[in-house]
Formats: structure tokens, C-alpha cells, sequence
């Protein structure tokens, strides 16, 4: 039998294929975020948030730090980029920051193969630092950017050029130095980080600019423990699966009614369906840089448990953050065994959060809270019911954070449902006033004009303990960036 055979014109093949080369190029540009993710994760890059197709390709982020990086591909590996093309993609960069101090963003030029007449400076130090001579990249500099003026001494001060040919090659090896990771299950765990890297880069065609999607420390060591259970599912679960496990910011939870008895989840805060208040989450930020531990306290219906999954989505990039689902005494020594092997450090810190710890825990918190001030990096995190903080030996040294609904939060959430036609006042201030500083009574008053208050006693015990959440489009207007822990 004569095997069927493809016949393709040679010369069309040569002038088609467009998609493929592109394809590869982004294929390139998501493999390069996710090792850049995990050399943020293991604590050895200046900035601790890769943002994929935000500013530039990608942008790198950290305390003072933003980094703007263009990303090139060239599939041929005996190919090698021109200074010309260099100058075109730096000019490219350049065109944004006109009129922007030197110092308040850095360019990054990463390519897959080397440049013709310039050498590589790395992430440690900009091109102008290498001692190279640039009279021949000047001039390809001042072409591009005519008919504008270029300082390039000033520019090259300021720009990285770095040439990584295969940069998923590396993620193995720095998750077995840093993590214990077989090489095997450090491929698998490079090879999902690129999917979700290019899963970012699609949702950033919608998202805001407060809050893009990116990768940081806890959503790198999500995916760790997510190939660990993989390869060894008993070993993992008797250390800590059935303890705890890596907040999954990415999973959005987008529900329908959020008053009939939802308990607050990390996806709900990454869904954008929490109401942000910058001036608490600053708060807890600095009580968690300054000590390691703080308290979320309040009565039921004061939004404790949001406002702590909120502080913990805004240091996500830097801090690795694990949800606890419960918190005995004997539980304590395993959670300090995982930071161990998670290789906690000032510059790798682990989190844990804790909700309700009247519920959950209040002994295992007292001796958690004495571990933070033994393990440097170890952080938690706990919100507590105001009745409750009298069971914690730790309450009176540790910092505590109390959310209050004032009157400009209740203004803007007035005017944010307003927008939407679910409010049953004309005006905001009578349910503030009946609401008793409580957030979720507010809402509930502004949507449904009746407090929770004043329906039965054990519908109203359960709602109490759900939070302040609107819809998606309400979120929006009112979302504040809130900038994250210094490293």
C-alpha cells in the first residue's frame, strides 16, 4: 500500500506559517514569566509580582521597584538580534516614560539569543555598568528614537539586557534547592506555572489596572503542593493537608447570593466581590511587618473575616499564605514543621490565617503566636469574634484591628449600589445609622430595607457571619490598591 504523503509548495510554505512564529513567541514570553515568578517565590529577585502583558510584556514589581520588560523570541538559535533591533525595542519602551525620573522605573530588554556586539548585563547590575563600549549602539539608539533627543548614557543607567535561551531550564533546579523538589516534579510544576502565566496574560485584556492578574510567592507555591499530592499523596496529607492549605487567590467565587450563609474564601476576595478598606489593611499590614501576628477582632457582622483575607491578597506576591482550617495544640508543631520546609526567611516568609480563632483554636493560637517570635518570616494572621478575645492569653501583646463602617465607606458603598439600582433608600445616612457601625447590616439594609437584625434569631446568628460582598461591577468603583509589605 503507498503511504498518503502531504505536498505542500515550498515557497508558500516559506511566505505562511506567521501564526506559528507568533505562537512561539508567546509561548517564550509566558515559560520567561513563570521563571521569573519562581525566582521571586525563592526570594532571590529584587521584585516579588510578575504582571504578564500589563505595562510592557511583562512588568516586575517590588518594594520601590517597578521593572518594565520587553520579552523577543527568535526561533533560529544560530540567530542572533542586531543593534539596530535593540534600539528599536528600547525606543519601543522609552515611549511611555517621557517626562519620567530616571529613578522611578527600570526597562528590561530579556531575548531568547545573544545580541551582535553587546554582552548581557543581567538583573544584577544595568548595561551601563559593564564597561562596555556603546558608540555603535549610540547610533543606533539616536536613529531610532529621531526625531526625539536620547541622554544615552542615562538610559543605558537605567536598562537591563538579559539573554535566556530556555528559561524554564532553571526552574527545576531552583525548586530543589529551594523547595526539595525532584527534578521530575520540578518540570511539572514549571510546566503548569507557564499555562497560568498565559492564563494571566488573557485575563489582563479585561482586568483594571488596580488589581491585574499576576504571579507571585503564593500562587507559585500553590502549584508545589499541588504536584507534592500528586507524587506523594500520604506523605503530604499526613504533614498537613488535612491542616491547611495554599489560599487559592485564583479561584474565583462568584456567587449568587451572598447572604445565604457563604463562608469568606480567598477566591471571593480574588473575584473582586469584597469591599476593599485601605485604611484597616494598611493597618494590619504595618502590625504584621512591625510584630509578625495581628488580630482582626469585632462583632459578628463587622466584616473581620474579609478584612483578613484582604491583607493577605495584598502581600500574596510576597508572602506564601495558607489557609488554616483548624488550630489544636498538637496542631502547632506540624505547622511549624511545613514553614520549615517551605524554607521560611525574611526574604521567603510563610503566612497562615486563621478565621475565627475562637473557633478554631484559641490555645493552638497562643503557642502559634509564640512561635512568630521564634522563626523569623513566620507570619499569622486571625480574626476573632469580640467575645472571644478574652479565651487568648497572647490578645493583650498582640495587635489588634478593628473594623468600624464610617461614614465615607457607607457613602461610597451607597453611591456604588446606587449605580446598579439595588438600593432601597433614597439616601445613605438613616441605614448607616441604623446599621450600628455593623457592615453587613448596612448592605443588607441598602439592598433589602430591613435589617438582619430584625428577622429571626438563628437566620440572624448565621448571617452574621458572612461578610460585606456586592457585585463584581460595584467592587470596582470602590477598589483601592493597597501597597504591600516591605520585603
Amino acid at each position: 500500500m503507498t503511504p498518503d504523503l502531504i505536498l505542500i509548495d515550498p515557497e508558500l510554505w516559506a511566505k505562511t506559517r506567521s501564526g506559528a512564529r507568533a505562537g512561539r513567541g508567546f509561548r517564550y514570553q509566558d515559560a520567561l514569566c513563570a521563571a521569573l515568578a519562581v525566582e521571586a517565590w525563592a526570594g532571590e529577585a529584587a521584585w516579588n509580582a510578575v504582571v504578564p502583558e500589563g505595562l510592557e510584556d511583562a512588568t516586575l514589581y517590588g518594594p520601590g521597584l517597578e521593572i518594565r520588560a520587553q520579552i523577543k523570541s527568535r526561533h533560529d538559535p544560530r540567530g542572533r538580534f542586531s543593534l539596530s533591533e535593540v534600539a528599536d525595542f528600547v525606543a519601543k519602551m522609552m515611549a511611555p516614560l517621557d517626562g519620567v525620573a530616571d529613578s522611578s522605573v527600570r526597562l528590561a530588554l530579556i531575548l531568547e539569543r545573544p545580541v551582535d556586539g553587546l554582552e548581557a548585563s543581567g538583573w544584577l547590575q544595568p548595561l551601563a555598568s559593564t564597561g562596555q563600549k556603546f558608540e555603535v549602539l549610540a547610533q543606533a539608539l539616536t536613529a531610532a528614537f529621531a526625531p526625539r533627543t536620547i541622554d544615552t548614557i542615562a538610559l543605558l543607567a537605567r536598562l537591563h539586557l538579559v539573554v535566556l535561551p530556555d528559561p524554564l531550564s532553571a526552574v527545576p533546579l531552583v525548586l530543589e534547592r529551594k523547595g526539595s523538589l525532584d527534578p521530575a516534579a520540578g518540570r511539572l510544576v514549571a510546566q503548569e506555572l507557564r499555562a497560568v502565566a498565559g492564563r494571566a496574560a488573557d485575563d489582563n485584556f479585561a482586568k483594571q489596572p488596580q488589581d491585574p492578574a499576576s504571579l507571585g510567592a503564593t500562587d507559585v507555591q500553590r502549584l508545589i503542593d499541588g504536584v507534592q499530592r500528586i507524587l506523594d499523596p500520604l506523605g503530604r496529607l499526613k504533614l498537613a493537608d488535612d491542616l491547611c492549605d495554599a489560599a487559592n487567590f485564583h479561584e474565583a467565587l462568584n456567587a449568587p447570593d451572598f447572604y445565604s450563609g457563604i463562608n469568606v474564601m480567598p477566591g471571593h476576595v480574588g473575584a473582586g466581590l469584597v469591599f476593599e478598606r485601605p485604611t484597616e489593611t494598611a493597618d494590619i499590614l504595618e502590625a504584621l511587618e512591625a510584630q509578625g501576628a495581628v488580630l482582626v477582632a469585632g462583632p459578628s457582622g463587622a466584616g473581620k473575616s474579609a478584612l483578613t483575607w484582604l491583607a493577605a491578597y495584598h502581600t500574596r506576591h510576597a508572602v506564601r499564605w495558607y489557609r488554616v482550617r483548624r488550630l489544636s495544640e498538637p496542631d502547632v508543631p506540624r505547622l511549624v514543621q511545613l514553614a520549615r520546609l517551605l524554607d521560611v526567611s525574611p526574604a521567603r516568609p510563610v503566612g497562615f490565617v486563621i478565621d475565627d480563632v475562637g473557633r478554631t483554636g484559641a490555645a493552638g493560637w497562643d503557642i502559634l503566636v509564640s512561635e512568630v517570635q521564634a522563626i523569623a518570616g513566620l507570619l499569622v494572621l486571625g480574626s476573632v469574634r469580640e467575645e472571644d478575645i478574652f479565651l487568648l492569653g497572647t490578645a493583650a501583646t498582640t495587635p489588634t484591628v478593628r473594623p468600624h463602617l464610617d461614614e465615607p465607606l457607607a457613602e461610597r458603598l451607597w453611591v456604588a449600589l446606587s449605580a446598579q439600582g439595588e438600593v432601597a433608600f433614597s439616601h445613605w445616612v438613616e441605614p448607616f445609622e441604623d446599621s450600628k457601625g455593623l457592615l453587613l447590616e448596612y448592605t443588607h439594609l441598602l439592598q433589602r430595607g430591613s435589617g438582619l437584625s430584625r428577622r429571626s434569631p438563628s437566620r440572624s446568628a448565621d448571617a452574621y457571619q458572612r461578610i460585606e460582598m456586592t457585585n463584581w461591577n460595584c467592587c470596582d468603583a470602590l477598589r483601592f490598591q493597597v501597597g504591600m509589605v516591605r520585603s
